[in-house]
C-alpha cells in the first residue's frame, strides 16, 4: 500500500502522554491508551482513504462523556452523553480536498484560498483524537453548514498552527460524526 507520510505512531504510548500530564481521562472520558489507539487506527484510515478513492470504512473512536458531553449539552441543549465517535474515509478525503496541501487554487497554484490558513499537513489526522478529547476550545458550529444538525467546532493549539475540526450531532443514531478540519496559523 503506499503510504501518504502520515506519522509512525507505533511508540505514541502512555510515557508521551505522561510528560504531558495525560495522567488521568481525557475530557470525553478517553484514556491515554485509547487516544494513542485512535492515532494508529486513524493513519491507516487515512492511508486508505488517500490510497484508495472507493474505500467506505468508517472507525469508531469511541464514546463522548464527561466534560466533553456537558459541554456539548451547554451548547446544543443535546445530552450526548454515550454517544459515539466516528470518523470515516468520506470525511478523509473530503477534508484532504478541501483543505489538504494538494488543493488547487488555480492552474498553478496548490494550498489553501484563505491567507489566515495554511494546508492540513498529513500529521494534522493523526491529531484528531488528541483535538477531540482535549481540546483548548469548544463552540457551537452554524447549523446551515451541515444540512440543518447540530455540530460543535473543537480547537487546538499547536506549535505549527491551530487545528479546527468540526462533529457533527446524529440525535437519531446516537452519534458524533467528524466531518471535516481545518488549520490556521497560530
Amino acid at each position: 500500500a503506499k503510504e501518504f507520510g502520515l506519522v509512525e505512531v507505533a511508540n505514541a504510548g502512555t510515557s508521551e502522554g505522561a510528560k504531558k500530564g495525560w495522567e488521568t481521562r481525557r475530557k470525553n472520558g478517553w484514556t491515554p491508551e485509547q487516544v494513542a489507539e485512535n492515532k494508529v487506527k486513524i493513519v491507516d484510515l487515512a492511508n486508505k482513504a488517500l490510497s484508495d478513492r472507493s474505500s467506505d470504512e468508517t472507525l469508531v473512536m469511541g464514546s463522548t462523556e464527561g466534560e466533553a458531553a456537558r459541554d456539548i449539552k451547554d451548547l446544543t441543549g443535546i445530552d450526548v452523553t454515550g454517544y459515539s465517535q466516528e470518523i470515516s474515509t468520506h470525511d478523509i478525503r473530503h477534508e484532504d480536498k478541501r483543505h489538504g496541501p494538494q488543493r488547487k487554487i488555480n492552474k498553478k497554484k496548490y494550498g489553501e484560498r484563505r491567507e489566515d490558513q495554511i494546508p492540513i499537513s498529513t500529521e494534522d489526522y493523526e491529531r484528531i483524537p488528541e483535538l477531540l478529547s482535549d481540546y483548548d476550545n469548544i463552540e457551537l458550529g452554524d447549523p446551515e453548514r451541515n444540512t440543518g444538525r447540530p455540530s460543535v467546532v473543537y480547537t487546538k493549539t499547536y506549535p505549527d498552527g491551530i487545528l479546527y475540526g468540526v462533529e457533527i450531532v446524529i440525535e437519531e443514531d446516537k452519534k458524533m460524526h467528524y466531518k471535516t478540519g481545518w488549520k490556521k496559523k497560530a
